[in-house]
Order: C-alpha cells, then structure tokens, then sequence
C-alpha cells in the first residue's frame, strides 16, 4: 500500500511538471 502511494504522488507529481512545462511553452509561442 505504501509503494502504492508513493507511485501514485510520483505520477501525480510528472502530470503537474509535463502541465506546467506545457504552459509555460505555450506563452512562450503566443505572440503576445
């Protein structure tokens, strides 16, 4: 249950790093 947990914060963790990366690429290729 534990290894479980942590795989799951560790998952949760890369999805939050991969949005904001996203973001932050997005801003960065819009004109404004």
């Amino acid at each position: 249950m534990s290894l479980l947990t942590s795989d799951f914060r560790y998952c949760h963790g890369l999805v939050v790093v991969v949005g904001a990366l996203g973001v932050g690429i997005k801003l960065r290729s819009s004109p404004v």
